[in-house]
């Protein structure tokens, strides 16, 4: 069960603290530019606006004043390239160890420490990186960790096939390999994405608007296929306690305007707006066996297929080919009534308070 995305986005600032810049010499500007991972808190982020349930932690400096995602004793460390870089590529920064020593402990424990207090044991951290195009061929690279950490192997091939379907060419492990993970007392799945700046750069470097939304749109469906299963469980034990509070829950905007990610479909759908759509749209959504909870009917996807939740006994199945045009629209209209909202409560958060009768 994931009901929490962390997004590690260490590389996307070009910015440096006041001076600190100047203490390059050489050329660091055309490196600066070369490796930087733009836009990059853009394609992963946005949908943390949308999703209380994505959580982005985003270091603001340039890796070129301290690379967060090195290791304490990086082997990197022997040609200056270690957390505080004092040579690359014929650019050269000098550093006492006492100004190492202060940025290994204000900055590169600061960002770890920021990482760490999101996760959770059901969370996942997904590593958000790009690289330059005259790298690889390959245009979205997902990088593992062979061990604890790497994340279920049915998901992970999910997660590829989405990508592959969306038309980029996806590989596991190159050309990068191995995902940011650091250790808590408990386990949890990471995994790095990688993205060539092809995808949705310019030749010159600008941002190609129409190719960088189709990718975040990508991406946006990749966080509804990791949180959905758990959306589905919720549903699963806690249908009945929603729909016969639904009057309450379409009283308290936090509450109606709750996310509830639909696999394959939208991160838009709040919890109000699919009730609404049940209960003005019987003959759709209320089968006889149950009540329908999820669907799909997407072309690039697959076979449609909708997941029915048996209210007596608490199981899933699923209906296939089942009137996902009109179950969209449905959802659509209803949601023109209960919108998604800024500072909307997460789905596990309203099924606590109805619980607890605390509304």
């Amino acid at each position: 069960m994931i009901d929490r995305i962390i997004l590690n986005i260490p590389h996307s600032s070009a910015e440096f603290p006041a001076g600190a810049i100047a203490r390059w010499e050489g050329d660091v500007d055309t490196q600066i530019q070369r490796w930087t991972d733009w836009y990059t808190g853009h394609l992963f982020g946005t949908a943390a606006l949308k999703d209380p349930r994505i959580r982005p932690v985003v270091f603001p400096w340039s890796r070129f004043f301290c690379d967060v995602e090195r290791l304490e004793d990086d082997p990197l460390e022997k040609k200056g390239q270690g957390l505080a870089y004092t040579n690359f590529e014929g650019c050269v920064r000098r550093l006492s160890e006492q100004e190492k020593e202060r940025i290994y402990r204000d900055y590169y424990l600061e960002h770890m420490a920021a990482v760490m207090k999101e996760l959770t044991p059901t969370s996942m951290l997904i590593d958000c990186h790009s690289f330059p195009s005259d790298l690889s061929d390959v245009e979205v690279c997902i990088g593992i960790n062979p061990d604890w950490s790497m994340p279920d192997k049915t998901l992970l091939m999910g997660i590829k096939y989405l990508f592959e379907l969306r038309g980029y060419k996806t590989e596991f492990n190159n050309p990068y390999s191995n995902s940011y993970a650091p250790e808590m007392h408990f386990p949890y799945p990471s995994l790095m994405i990688e993205l060539n700046k092809s995808t949705y750069l310019t030749p010159d470097g600008q941002l190609d608007h129409a190719r960088a939304e189709r990718l975040q749109l990508t991406i946006e469906q990749l966080y509804d296929r990791i949180l959905a299963p758990w959306v589905r469980e919720v549903y699963r034990v806690n249908f009945m306690l929603l729909y016969d509070n639904r009057e309450i829950i379409w009283k308290n905007p936090r509450m109606a305007s709750a996310l509830i990610g639909m696999e394959q479909f939208s991160s838009n759908i709040t919890l109000g707006g699919y009730l609404l759509a049940v209960e003005q749209n019987p003959e759709l959504f209320r089968r006889k066996r149950g009540v329908i909870i999820s669907f799909v009917g997407h072309p690039l996807i697959g076979p449609s297929s909708s997941t029915l939740l048996n209210l007596k006994t608490g199981r899933t199945s699923t209906l296939t080919e089942y009137k996902h045009k009109e179950l969209r629209a449905a959802v659509q209209q209803a949601m023109t009534r209960f919108p998604s909202l800024v500072g909307a409560l997460p789905l596990s958060t309203v099924v606590e308070m109805l619980k607890k009768g605390d509304h």
